[in-house]
C-alpha cells in the first residue's frame, strides 16, 4: 500500500529548541531499525486519569447547565447526555485517538540548564531498571517527517498542567455546545418531529438537528481532552502529537503492563537531511560511555546521518 502523509489540523503554537522522547533498550532498537513510533491508544496511557479526567468535568459543567437551564425538554436532553457519557466511559476501545509523547526539558526554575534529555525522574520511570535512552527531535522537522499506510491527520500540542485553565476552557467548550443543543435540539422539536414516528425514526430522519451535535460535542471533548493532564505530571512538560485515524481498525497491537495495548504504527523518515532526531543521550549506566560508540555504530548502520550521541551527566546507579 502506497504510503501517505499525515494530514497536520490546526495552527497551534510552536515548541522551541528539542523535545525528547525518553525509552528503554527495546524502544531505542524499535525506532531505529524500523524507523517508525508507535502512537498508543488515549486510553492505554500511563496516567490512570487521561482522557476521563477531561471527560468527566466537561459532562459535569454539562448536566450543570441542563440543570439550571429553563429548556422545555431538558429532561429528555439529560438523559441523552447520560446515555451518552455511558456508552463513551463503557467502551475503553472506542474512538481513533492516539497520542507520542515527548518532554520538553529546557531550563526553568525547576530544571537546571544543562540537563535537557537527562533528567533524574525520567530515566527512573522509562528506563526500565536497565538502560534507558532519550531522543531528541526537532519538531519542525518532524511535522514533515511522518508517514504511514492509512489515512491519518495529526496535531502537536502543549498538555495543560494548570486546573484553573482547565475549568475555563471545559467552561467555554461546555456553553458552546449546550446553545448549540438549544438551539438545534428547539427547531427539532418544534418544528421538525414527526408524532407518527417512533423516536429513533425521528432521530434519524433528523440527523442534522439530533445527532451531530452530539458527535461535535464528542470530538471537542476528546480533542481538549487528549491535551489535559493531572497537575501531578507537571515536572514533566509534556507536549503531544495525537493522530486520528480514519478507521477503527488501522491499529495494531502490543504487550504493555496494561495488557493488550493498541497502537498506531507513524513512518518517520529519519534518514533525510537535516534528520529530525538531532540528539540521543544514554541515560546512566556502568558503560554508557562505551555505550556511545555503539549508538553511532547502530545510526551508521541505519543510516540516519549527523546525531550528536553524548552519555547522561547524572551520577545515578541503577544497576
Amino acid at each position: 500500500m502506497e504510503e501517505q502523509e499525515p494530514q497536520k489540523t490546526g495552527n497551534p503554537p510552536k515548541p522551541e529548541g528539542l523535545l525528547y522522547h525518553y525509552t528503554d533498550q527495546k524502544g531505542l532498537l524499535g525506532i531505529l531499525d524500523s524507523k517508525s513510533i508507535w502512537a498508543t491508544h488515549v486510553r492505554y496511557l500511563n496516567d490512570a486519569s487521561e482522557f476521563v479526567l477531561a471527560w468527566d468535568k466537561s459532562w459535569e459543567k454539562l448536566i450543570y447547565l441542563v440543570d439550571k437551564s429553563e429548556y422545555a425538554h431538558k429532561d429528555q436532553l439529560r438523559n441523552i447526555y447520560r446515555r451518552f457519557r455511558k456508552a463513551v466511559l463503557d467502551s475503553p476501545g472506542r474512538g481513533k485517538y492516539y497520542l507520542w509523547c515527548l518532554t520538553d526539558d529546557k531550563a526553568s526554575e525547576t530544571r537546571p540548564r544543562g540537563f535537557e534529555g537527562d533528567r533524574l525522574s525520567q530515566w527512573r520511570g522509562y528506563s526500565g531498571g536497565g538502560y534507558g535512552f532519550s531522543l531528541g527531535f526537532d519538531a519542525t522537522t518532524l511535522e514533515s517527517s511522518f508517514n504511514t499506510p492509512v489515512n491519518v491527520v495529526f496535531r502537536l500540542g502543549r498538555c495543560q498542567y494548570d486546573e484553573a485553565e482547565q475549568d475555563a476552557q471545559i467552561e467555554s467548550l461546555a456553553a458552546k455546545h449546550f446553545k448549540e443543543f438549544l438551539d438545534k435540539w428547539s427547531t427539532y422539536f418544534t418544528h421538525l418531529r414527526n408524532p407518527s414516528l417512533s423516536p429513533f425514526e425521528n432521530f434519524r430522519n433528523n440527523a442534522e438537528y439530533t445527532i451531530e451535535p452530539i458527535v461535535n460535542m464528542y470530538v471537542d471533548f476528546i480533542e481538549f481532552g487528549m491535551f489535559m493532564k493531572h497537575r501531578g505530571y507537571l515536572e514533566e512538560n509534556e507536549w503531544r502529537f495525537a493522530f486520528i485515524s480514519e478507521s477503527d481498525t488501522d491499529c495494531s497491537f502490543r504487550e504493555s503492563r496494561f495488557g493488550l495495548t493498541p497502537y498506531l504504527p507513524i513512518g518517520l523518515d529519519l534518514s533525510k537531511s537535516p534528520s529530525p532526531l538531532r540528539r540521543i543521550i544514554v541515560g546512566p549506566g556502568p558503560h554508557k560511555d562505551e555505550w556511545v560508540g555503539t549508538i553511532k555504530l547502530l545510526l551508521a548502520k541505519s543510516a540516519i546521518p549527523d546525531v550528536e550521541v553524548v552519555p547522561s551527566q547524572i551520577p545515578y546507579r541503577n544497576w
